[in-house]
C-alpha cells in the first residue's frame, strides 16, 4: 500500500500521470525539482489522505485545478517556480489545516483571495514574483500563527491593512517592489528596510524605518482641506452678497414698520456722484455696518454725503429733532449715483 511517494530532484521530463489519483492511500507526494511539464491533473483531488503535495521547481503550466480544494487535510502545498497562470483559486481556503503555502515565481494574476485568511494554521505564505494586483486582504491580518510573509515583486497597491498590527508573531516579511502606500505596521518584522523598499508612498513615524513621517502627511492634508473649506465658504458669501445687491437694485425696500426716504449720495462739495469714494459704503452692507443716524443730520462716508428727511416710524412714534437713534445703512448703486436705505 503506497502512502509516500518521493521522486524529487531527478530529471523526469514528462507529465504527471493522472493515474496517481488511484493511489487513494497516498499521504505524501513529492515531485519537487524535476522537468515535469503539462497541467496538474485534477485526479489528484481524490487523494483525500494527502497532507503534503510538493510540485515546485518544474515546468508545469495552466491553472490550479479547482478540484484540489477537496484536499481538506493538506498541510504543505508547494507549486513554486513553475509556469502556472490564471487567478489563485478561492477554493484553497478549504485547506483549514495548511501551514505552508508557496505559489511564488509563477504567473498568477488578479487579487489575493480573501479566503486565504481562513487558513488559521498558516505559518508561511509565499506569493512573491507573480503578477498579483489589488490590495492586500485585511483578512491576512487574522492569521495569528503567521511567521513568514512574502508578497514582493507583484503589482499590489493601496494601504497595508491595519490588522497587520496584530501579527506579533510575524518574523520575516517582504512586501518590497509593489505599489503600496500609507503607514507601515508598527511591528518588529518591518524593521528591515529591505522588507518594504521600492514601493509607491509608504510612511512611518518610526525613525528607524527611514521613511517620511505619516503625521506630516496628515497635517498637510488637514491644511489643504481647511483651505478648500474656506474658499468654498467665501465663494458662497460672495454669491449671496451679489444676489442681495441685485434684488435691492430692482426694487425699493418697503416695510410696514418703517418708511425712510431715499437718500442720494454725492461727494462733498460736488454735484456729481463719486463711485470711487462710495465703494466703502457699498461694501459695508456685507459686514453689517451699523451707523448712527440723526434726523436732518448729514452722514459722512468717506466723501459720500447724504441727507435724511421726513423719517416716519410706525406705532405713532416720530423721531424728534434731537433724538438720536441707530439704524442700518444699506447702500446700493443706482442709475445716478449710490442709493442708501436706513
Amino acid at each position: 500500500m503506497l502512502t509516500h511517494l518521493n521522486i524529487s530532484n531527478n530529471n523526469i521530463s514528462s507529465v504527471i500521470p493522472p493515474e496517481l489519483g488511484n493511489a487513494i492511500q497516498l499521504g505524501q507526494l513529492n515531485l519537487f525539482a524535476n522537468h515535469l511539464i503539462g497541467k496538474i491533473p485534477k485526479e489528484l483531488s481524490t487523494l483525500s489522505l494527502l497532507f503534503e503535495l510538493l510540485l515546485g521547481n518544474n515546468k508545469l503550466s495552466g491553472s490550479i485545478p479547482l478540484e484540489l480544494g477537496n484536499l481538506s487535510i493538506l498541510e504543505i502545498f508547494d507549486l513554486a517556480s513553475n509556469k502556472l497562470s490564471s487567478a489563485i483559486p478561492k477554493q484553497l481556503g478549504n485547506f483549514w489545516k495548511l501551514s505552508s503555502l508557496n505559489l511564488s515565481e509563477n504567473r498568477f494574476v488578479d487579487t489575493i483571495p480573501d479566503e486565504i485568511g481562513k487558513m488559521r494554521n498558516l505559518r508561511s505564505l509565499v506569493l512573491n514574483q507573480n503578477m498579483l494586483t489589488g490590495e492586500i486582504p485585511s483578512m491576512l491580518g487574522e492569521l495569528h500563527e503567521l511567521e513568514t510573509l512574502n508578497v514582493s515583486h507583484n503589482e499590489l497597491s493601496g494601504k497595508i491593512p491595519h490588522t497587520f498590527d496584530n501579527l506579533i508573531g510575524l518574523m520575516l516579511v517582504d512586501i518590497s517592489d509593489n505599489q503600496l502606500e500609507g503607514p507601515l505596521p508598527n511591528i518588529k518584522a518591518f524593521n528591515s528596510f529591505e522588507a518594504f523598499q521600492n514601493n509607491k508612498d509608504l510612511c512611518s513615524d518610526n525613525v528607524t524605518h527611514h521613511l517620511k513621517p505619516c503625521s506630516s502627511n496628515g497635517k498637510k492634508t488637514n491644511k489643504f482641506s481647511l483651505l478648500i473649506i474656506i474658499v468654498l465658504i467665501m465663494s458662497a458669501l460672495v454669491f449671496l452678497f451679489a444676489f442681495i445687491i441685485q434684488k435691492l437694485i430692482k426694487r425699493k425696500v418697503k416695510s410696514p414698520e418703517a418708511e425712510v426716504n431715499l437718500m442720494m449720495l454725492s461727494p462733498i462739495g460736488s454735484k456729481e456722484p463719486d463711485s470711487v469714494g462710495c465703494v466703502e459704503a457699498v461694501l459695508k452692507i456685507f459686514f453689517f455696518w451699523v451707523m448712527p443716524a440723526r434726523r436732518e443730520t448729514r452722514v459722512d462716508q468717506r466723501g459720500c454725503v447724504g441727507r435724511l428727511s421726513n423719517a416716519k416710524v410706525s406705532g405713532g412714534i416720530e423721531r424728534e429733532e434731537k433724538a438720536e437713534t441707530v439704524a442700518f445703512s444699506l447702500c446700493v448703486p443706482s442709475g445716478v449715483g449710490v442709493a442708501c436705505y436706513l
